[in-house]
């Protein structure tokens, strides 16, 4: 799980630390909320272990099952 994070921090640092505007970070967070690998009270996602409010911002990242 760190290196997984630690290649998507490498990919959004190349990337030039690129983020979404807040009208597709609102439509990722809905999509998250409906998911059935989504823990609200941590915020985290159960199928790849990411802290979600900081995934749902970059720009270059996604669902994991292909939601977003």
């Amino acid at each position: 799980m760190i290196l997984k994070f630690l290649k998507a921090m490498w990919n959004w640092a190349f990337s030039g630390f690129k983020t979404v505007d807040s009208d597709l970070e609102d439509k990722r967070e809905s999509i998250c909320l409906e998911c059935k690998f989504y823990m609200a009270r941590q915020e985290k996602c159960l199928e790849c272990g990411c802290y979600m409010p900081l995934k749902r911002k970059i720009k270059n990242q996604n669902c994991p099952i292909g939601k977003w």
